[in-house]
């Protein structure tokens, strides 16, 4: 919906170069001199560094993201950037979506518990920070009715040091949630998708429908108000503020 305001193209990938290049060529092209770039990422952490130098906006490399890479370059622009500073896990519009994702699988709550399952991050106090800011906004599922419990966890995915214990601890409480009559609603804390949660979960016995934060109103409000504050703090008019 924010194209009928402003130009919007997306740049996929991990704060991936060639994609951001694109994507910034593309605006330019339509006559942008101001670019707000919004971060569709869990954590506000995720590939920042990396993001603000392919940008040109800091002048210090970021670490390899792989073995295989061997540093990134800023890419050309002349138009002006300013990328917004909140990931989707301090939102409470995020709540509101992971309420509904609840709210649509659930039947009897006494007897149901919840798990919302994240990707996480390498460093402990950035995972624990994450998983703070994702179980606040749980507190809107706690809200919706007398769960046996609610829980918020992280996968470690891309660490093999600490995954091996977090899928324990998750299949740990998908089991435990399903003894006496339970029913377990796995939700994924995701931009989108299921992820690898299926093959974590497998021979267990969970309710889930496998949809991410997206497709949701909320996400695009999100958006937009990301798009909206990094505007305003860059000193610029911001071009769907009469909209809103």
């Amino acid at each position: 919906p924010l194209r009928s305001w402003t130009p919007v193209v997306v740049a996929f990938g991990m704060a991936v170069p060639d994609s951001l290049q694109r994507a910034v060529r593309e605006l330019e092209a339509e006559g942008v001199t101001q670019i707000a770039v919004v971060r569709l990422f869990v954590s506000a952490a995720s590939f920042r560094h990396r993001t603000e130098y392919i940008l040109g906006v800091r002048p210090d490399p970021p670490p390899p993201y792989d073995r295989s890479e061997h540093g990134v370059a800023p890419i050309e622009r002349a138009a002006s950037i300013v990328i917004n500073e909140q990931g989707l896990s301090q939102s409470p519009r995020i709540g509101m979506v992971l309420a509904a994702r609840v709210a649509a699988l659930s039947s009897t709550p006494p007897q149901e518990s919840v798990l919302i399952l994240a990707h996480g991050m390498g460093d402990d106090r950035t995972n624990d920070v994450l998983v703070s800011d994702i179980d606040r906004l749980a507190d809107q599922v706690r809200a919706l009715g007398p769960f046996r419990a609610v829980q918020v966890e992280t996968l470690r995915e891309d660490w093999d040091e600490k995954r091996p214990l977090a899928e324990q601890r998750i299949r740990g409480f998908v089991e435990a949630g399903s003894r006496d009559s339970g029913r377990v609603i796995v939700v994924p804390f995701r931009v989108s998708g299921f992820g690898p949660y299926r093959d974590v979960l497998e021979g267990l016995d969970y309710v889930a429908d496998g949809v991410g934060l997206l497709p949701h109103p909320q996400v695009s409000a999100w958006i937009e108000e990301q798009a909206g504050s990094s505007f305003r703090r860059a000193g610029w008019v911001d071009p769907i503020a009469g909209n809103r």
